[in-house]
C-alpha cells in the first residue's frame, strides 16, 4: 500500500472523506499509526488485527465523526456512524470477504445475524466492501457458464435472508481484474448493499440524513478503490 500514497493523496484531497474503510491492505499492525497519520494525520482509526495478522480491514473517521464500533470479526467491522451536524446514527459494515467459500458462509451468517439485530432497529443500514463473490454469471467477464453455480446461490440466499440488495451504482461494473494481458479476466467482487425493501420509516431516515443514495465504484491507477460516497 505504501507505493500507492500519491493515488490515495490525490483521492482524498479531491473527494474529502469524513468516514470510511480499506480492505485487503496487507499491512502489519505496527505500520498502521504510520500510514494513517501519513495520508490523513489526526484521524481514529480501528481493525480487526485481533482476527487477522494482516489487517485484512480497517475503518477510518475524522474527528469530527462520531463513532461507536458495535461487531468485529475475520470478514467485518461494523460500526454506528454519526456525522458532523446530524442526529441520527448510520450503521455502516466494512467488509473483506475470504478467498476461502468455507470461511465466505461464515459472513454470509454474520450478515443474516446482523440484519436480525436490536442494534439496526430504526437505523440505516449499509454493507460495502469486497466479497470475493459473484452473485451472476453475468458478473464475470468471460463466464464458463451462463448457469448460477453453488456459491452464487448461497451468496443470494444469503442477501435474500438479510433482505439485502445492490444500491444503485455509477463507474466500474467489473471491480477486480486479474492483471494478465494474455487471459484478462474481470469480475464483480465489490458491491454496497442496503436493505432492498427499504419501508417507509428506512427511507424517511435516510432522507432526513440528507443522503443520496448512490454508490461510486473507481479505479484510481492501480489501486482499487471503492468508494461510496453519501453526500
Amino acid at each position: 500500500m505504501y507505493k500507492d500514497l500519491s493515488c490515495w493523496n490525490k483521492w482524498i484531497l479531491k473527494n474529502k472523506p469524513l468516514f470510511g474503510g480499506i480492505v485487503e491492505t496487507r499491512v502489519k499492525q505496527p505500520k498502521i499509526s504510520k500510514f494513517v497519520n501519513t495520508i490523513l494525520p489526526g484521524w481514529f482509526f480501528t481493525d480487526n488485527y485481533n482476527f487477522s495478522a494482516l489487517g485484512k480491514v480497517w475503518v477510518l473517521w475524522h474527528p469530527s465523526v462520531k463513532v461507536v464500533v458495535l461487531s468485529k470479526s475475520l470478514q467485518q467491522v461494523t460500526c454506528e456512524v454519526c456525522l458532523p451536524a446530524q442526529n441520527e446514527a448510520i450503521i455502516v459494515t466494512i467488509v473483506y470477504a475470504a478467498n476461502d467459500r468455507k470461511l465466505r458462509a461464515g459472513l454470509w451468517v454474520e450478515l443474516e445475524t446482523l440484519a436480525t439485530s436490536s442494534l439496526l432497529v430504526n437505523k440505516p443500514w449499509s454493507v460495502l466492501g469486497d466479497f470475493n463473490q459473484t452473485l451472476s454469471p453475468q458478473e464475470h467477464s468471460s463466464p464458463n457458464s451462463l448457469n448460477i453455480d453453488k456459491q452464487m446461490r448461497e451468496f443470494g440466499q444469503s442477501l435474500l435472508h438479510a433482505e439485502l440488495g445492490d444500491l444503485n451504482f455509477r463507474g466500474n461494473t467489473f471491480t477486480w481484474c486479474n492483471k494478465q494481458k494474455s487471459k484478462p479476466v474481470a469480475k464483480k467482487l465489490d458491491r454496497v448493499l442496503v436493505p432492498h425493501r427499504l419501508g417507509l420509516l428506512s427511507m424517511q431516515l435516510w432522507l432526513k440524513l440528507a443522503l443520496h443514495l448512490v454508490g461510486y465504484f473507481l479505479l484510481q491507477d492501480q489501486t482499487r478503490l471503492l468508494t461510496c460516497m453519501f453526500t
